[in-house]
């Protein structure tokens, strides 16, 4: 079973790019963010986000988990 925040964290990242921005229109501290995100990773046993410098960007994995979402 997924959890719903680890579910919402990622889609409003994949929407936003951005975990800053995602974070403060979830109201989370960026930190809280990333781990639901990570957390979410590890329960598919499959890398969605590749964290580079200040950017987020999405693994082949990415789109497709966020296509599925959004279904």
């Amino acid at each position: 079973m997924y959890d719903f925040d680890e579910l919402t964290a990622f889609a409003d990242v994949m929407t936003t790019g951005s975990l800053t921005r995602s974070a403060q229109t979830l109201g989370l501290a960026k930190s809280t963010l990333s781990r639901r995100i990570s957390q979410l990773e590890a329960r598919l046993n499959q890398p969605l986000l590749r964290r580079q410098a200040n950017r987020l960007i999405p693994t082949e994995a990415g789109p497709v988990s966020y296509t599925h979402l959004r279904a």
